[in-house]
C-alpha cells in the first residue's frame, strides 16, 4: 500500500485516461507524406499541389502536434518527440510553400 502511494506521488500526470493518440498522430504523418510523395514524383500536377499546403498545416502539422501534446501528457516520449518534430516539420514546410508563393 505504502509503494503504491509513494508510485502515485512520483507521477505528477496520475494515470493516463485518455485514449491512445497514436493512430491520429501516424495517419496525419503517412497521409500528408503520401500525397506529397505523388507531387514529388509528378503524379499530381504542380497547379494540383496546393492540396498539400492546407493538409499539411491542419492533419500533417496541427493534427501531429496534438497528438504528441497528448502523448506527453501519457508519459510516451518516443511518440511525444516524433510526433512533435514531424508536426513541427510539416507546419514549417507549408510556411515556407506559402511564403515562396508571395
Amino acid at each position: 500500500m505504502e509503494d503504491k502511494m509513494v508510485e502515485d506521488s512520483l507521477n505528477p500526470f496520475g494515470k493516463a485516461l485518455a485514449a491512445d493518440p497514436a493512430p491520429l498522430g501516424l495517419a496525419g504523418f503517412a497521409f500528408t507524406t503520401f500525397l506529397l510523395s505523388f507531387v514529388n514524383a509528378g503524379l499530381i500536377t504542380s497547379s494540383a499541389a496546393n492540396v498539400v499546403v492546407p493538409l499539411a498545416i491542419a492533419y500533417g502539422g496541427l493534427g501531429q502536434l496534438i497528438a504528441g501534446s497528448w502523448e506527453m501528457r501519457r508519459g510516451n516520449t518516443f511518440g511525444f518527440t516524433a510526433f512533435t518534430s514531424y508536426g513541427a516539420f510539416w507546419e514549417f514546410y507549408a510556411i515556407m510553400v506559402l511564403l515562396a508563393d508571395m
